[in-house]
């Protein structure tokens, strides 16, 4: 256990160091195309509300089938 502990501390080391040396002068991100939002949150909700059908669909299914 120590041995991986000391392997991922090593392992971030770098990066740490890497993130220090980052000027403050950072330029900001681009924008996002709306479009390409829309459509994830459509696709989101939608798995999200097919999800919640299919565990409501087997439990009323469930309840039919016990004696």
């Amino acid at each position: 256990m120590k041995t991986y502990l000391s392997a991922i501390l090593l392992s971030v080391t770098p990066v740490l160091a890497r993130a220090v040396e980052m000027p403050a002068e950072t330029p900001p991100p681009p924008d996002a195309d709306p479009t390409a939002i829309i459509g994830f949150v459509l696709i989101m909700v939608g798995m999200i509300c097919g999800y919640v059908w299919y565990i409501w669909h087997k439990e009323r299914q469930r309840k039919q089938d016990q004696p």
